[in-house]
């Protein structure tokens, strides 16, 4: 029974990727990704104080009383949302459930080039980050043997650097940094930080220190680049915003629990080694798919974009041309 309330739990809470999806709706590209990363920052809040919420209640309550701390906050929000929330999205109500409908943005956003290239890229950098989510407690407590509370300040540590990330993104975006050069400088740092957590892994130099600032810096590179990610993924599709945001997410996740049962079972119980390893991996990945994927489709786009306007003033000008070619050829025949 509790494995079937916490599906049915998880079922409602997929519902909160429906943020990224109300924020394209009602702000411009440059807006917009300033109010994702805000929203990047609140949930790595919730990340840093939830664990300590949880602990001080199982302590005070008993384990059901974070079940019902949770239905009261859920009962709180539900009037909230009901009557503080209007329909920000741009679909005709009618149509807006149909099956047909449905199926046809979600084809829609997986046949789209630059969306399904971004949401591939967010995919990978979110298995990197999964991957250090399970692996870095099998590590610091089951290899370097430091206390629960003191992995606790690493990952607490961790999730403020994502927050430093999404922050500094705001900052550069007000200042006029494109999205594109924050998100390349965002990726780099991922792929090159887990790249040397791998090799320091490999050659049997892992330290906790050093595995603790590599994996701040891998932290602090996906909060630079989640929020452009997010909004580069919406930017082509604004109309069905919400299935671009439902697909992304799905796929995140499951990259992520891809990547996390992954590390759980080529965890060799004496190093990082299956962590750095799958981190490595999708980090890469993310990288070569934004190079290889993404910029690409949007030079493609962008290039149809100029040539379809020169094709039709070329098209009016040979127009506007025959027209004085005709007008005199009527003169002649009268």
């Amino acid at each position: 029974m509790l494995l079937i309330c916490r599906i049915v739990q998880g079922v409602g809470a997929a519902s909160t990727a429906m943020t990224f999806a109300i924020i394209r709706d009602l702000f411009s590209e440059t807006t917009a990704r300033a109010k994702i990363a805000n929203v990047v920052v609140a949930i790595n809040v919730v990340t840093v104080i939830a664990p300590t919420a949880g602990a001080a209640l199982l302590t005070i309550g008993g384990w059901r009383s974070i079940y019902a701390i949770q239905a009261g906050i859920g009962a709180l929000l539900f009037p909230a949302v009901l009557l503080g929330f209007a329909e920000s999205a741009r679909i005709d109500p009618a149509n807006r459930l149909a099956p047909e409908a449905v199926i046809r943005s979600y084809g829609r956003v997986l046949t789209h080039p630059i969306s399904l290239a971004y949401i591939l890229v967010g995919a990978a950098g979110g298995a990197t980050v999964f991957a250090y989510v399970t692996g870095s407690s099998l590590f610091f407590i089951g290899v370097a043997g430091l206390q629960p509370g003191q992995y606790g300040l690493i990952f607490s540590a961790c999730s403020a650097t994502v927050m430093s990330g999404a922050l500094l993104d705001g900052r550069l975006g007000r200042r006029g940094i494109s999205a594109g050069l924050v998100l390349r400088i965002g990726l780099t740092v991922l792929a090159a930080a887990s790249a040397l957590l791998l090799a320091i892994t490999v050659v049997g130099w892992s330290q906790p220190a050093v595995v603790a600032a590599l994996l701040m810096a891998v932290a602090l590179a996906f909060g630079m680049t989640m929020p452009n990610i997010m909004n580069a993924t919406m930017q082509p599709l604004p109309d069905i915003a919400g299935a671009v945001g439902a697909a992304a997410g799905s796929i995140q996740l499951t990259a992520g629990a891809a990547s996390s049962g992954l590390v759980a079972v080529l965890f060799d119980g004496r190093s990082a080694h299956s962590m750095a390893t799958v981190m490595a991996t999708s980090s890469m990945l993310a990288l070569v798919a934004y190079w290889l994927l993404a910029r690409p489709a949007e030079r493609r786009v962008h290039s149809q974009a100029l040539e379809a306007p020169a094709a039709t003033e070329g098209a009016a000008n040979a127009q506007g041309c025959a027209l004085p070619w005709r007008k005199h050829t009527d003169q002649v025949a009268l």
